[in-house]
């Protein structure tokens, strides 16, 4: 018995994690169908670019990944100058409308660094992530707002290499947005 309830509040703590390191931090009360999505590429990718050199690479890559998975085939890569903090709705209104978008999607990452320790005492150090994306719509409308950290919200057993962490950090922003839009329970659904 007192094996059960160990394993019972084991498995809660490890699945709570990802809970806890990704957030909705704004989401629209409106149904919201896309057919045709674009994203930019990341804000700040040149000082991102100094602490690992293939952070856009992984981005993207990632991003076409997850967009397949979520079967939203209709996508185009931008490389259009929108700050994250402050976008620019005309512009964004403006890049839709050229290239036949219904949304936008403009992400920034964030390098968390990390040390691990055992009692109190570091053995290694490593990069996690804070991922966060706004999904506009093709007015110029914030639909969502999204974050996942992997320092909060993955369990490594080891220290991951920064390219999991990248790859980690941006499918859990970009597929909790998918969760928002309701895509998560037609994906399930189809297996």
């Amino acid at each position: 018995m007192r094996t059960i309830i160990k394993f019972i509040i084991i498995s809660t703590l490890l699945c709570s994690c990802a809970a806890v390191g990704t957030k909705t931090l704004y989401k629209t009360d409106e149904k919201v169908d896309i057919s045709s999505l674009g994203y930019n590429s990341l804000d700040g990718d040149t000082i991102l670019a100094k602490i690992y050199p293939f952070t856009n690479n992984i981005f993207d890559s990632t991003i076409i990944e997850t967009l397949k998975e979520y079967s939203l085939d209709n996508y185009k890569s931008l490389d259009e100058n929108i700050t994250y903090q402050t976008p620019d709705i005309e512009k964004i209104k403006e890049i839709c409308s050229q290239y036949n978008l219904d949304a936008l999607l403009v992400s920034k990452l964030k390098f968390i660094y990390a040390t691990q320790a055992i009692y109190f005492v570091p053995v290694s150090h490593n990069w996690d992530t804070e991922v966060e994306m706004k999904l506009f719509d093709k007015n110029g409308r914030l639909l969502y707002n999204t974050k996942h950290n992997t320092l909060k919200g993955n369990s490594y057993m080891n220290p991951p290499p920064v390219e999991r962490t990248v790859h980690d950090g941006t499918k859990g922003a970009l597929v909790r947005i998918f969760k928002n839009m309701g895509l998560i329970k037609t994906v399930a659904n189809k297996s």
